[in-house]
């Protein structure tokens, strides 16, 4: 967490950057770039989600600031990032702990603040979880209902993504942004329709792929896994009533466990002969490793979606693509 001087000072600096670069900008911007509708997001479930709403719409234009591979939790942004938001007609981020800057950023802007989408306001959230160092942390289903709450009464867990019933609120959160845009000469009816479109056939392909992965713990005899990672997955976890017992929390940035964590995981994975240990994206998966060795099982990766490997990106992998794999993870790593 920044203390107030830093984020004080990190508010004039953007202020001179924007002041110095402003008019720079506008006068540099070609023609072409001005019948573009200019879409900035922060990261890849935002992404993924403008993306599918603005299918096949032919001005729309999307940039990512935090680049595939990259630790969310760190990024810090660059004087072009805060240009190409300024810039923007929309400007969509999730609007977690993670996005601290953005209000920063935001309220620095004055009058030329962009029009600007905080997702995380579309659903109900959770409070964040927090482990003692050296202990580990065991999940139930039944410990977490916190109902609605808003981001400014409780200190929420930002992954809001995970969960398929929030994925479809945030889609159509963008799509009603997108909606409202006061832009009609770029944006005309039928691309309105499209978007609709759009929206509908992605909310029913993410529909698609909840029931498969419901299918799949149906068929399990416990609803258990065990998590030798950091555990970004408490939606996803609620939602499909998944137990759990992971090394640290979703946005721990702690990664040592101690000993004491290590053996109650590799003693959960034996006492309850479970045939595999999971471990998010962009892991190194060492305490994965490590427990799944002791226990003589196999490891499987389970994402996120926070962000993704550049090969992934490249070979335009989705919110929907990750959460099938995440269906064949479960299914071979479940008991």
């Amino acid at each position: 967490m920044k203390n107030t001087f830093y984020r004080f000072l990190f508010c004039i600096l953007i202020f001179g950057i924007l002041s110095s670069f402003a008019s720079c900008s506008k006068s540099t911007s070609t023609a072409a770039e001005n019948d573009k509708i200019n879409i900035v997001v922060t990261t890849f479930p935002c992404y993924d989600f403008v993306r599918a709403a603005t299918k096949d719409v032919e001005n729309i234009q999307i940039k990512m600031l935090i680049k595939p591979g990259a630790e969310i939790h760190s990024y810090d942004p660059t004087p072009q990032d805060l240009i190409a938001i300024q810039k923007s007609d929309l400007f969509v981020y999730n609007g977690g702990e993670s996005d601290e800057w953005v209000f920063e950023m935001l309220e620095s802007m004055g009058e030329n603040t962009p029009k600007s989408l905080r997702l995380i306001e579309s659903v109900a959230l959770l409070e964040e979880e927090h482990f003692e160092e050296d202990h580990f942390h065991e999940h139930e289903e039944a410990d977490h209902h916190h109902g609605g709450h808003s981001a400014e009464e409780l200190e929420a867990d930002e992954h809001v993504w995970t969960s398929p019933e929030n994925a479809r609120k945030m889609l159509d959160y963008v799509a009603k942004a997108l909606e409202d845009l006061e832009i009609d000469e770029k944006l005309s009816d039928k691309d309105k329709a499209k978007i609709k479109k759009n929206v509908e056939e992605y909310k029913a392909q993410i529909t698609e792929v909840e029931e498969k992965i419901k299918k799949v713990l149906e068929s399990k005899s416990e609803k258990f896994i065990v998590m030798g990672d950091r555990f970004p997955l408490q939606y996803f976890a609620k939602y499909y009533g998944i137990e759990y017992l992971a090394a640290f929390s979703g946005c721990s940035t702690a990664v040592e466990a101690s000993t004491q964590t290590i053996s109650k995981l590799i003693n959960t994975v034996k006492e309850k002969s479970l045939p595999a240990v999971f471990y998010i994206e962009l892991s190194n998966h060492k305490i994965a490793d490590t427990v799944a060795e002791a226990a003589k099982v196999a490891t499987y990766q389970l994402n996120s979606a926070q962000n993704i490997s550049k090969a992934d990106f490249d070979h335009r992998e989705t919110w929907v693509s990750l959460m099938k794999k995440n269906a064949l993870a479960l299914d071979k790593g479940m008991r």
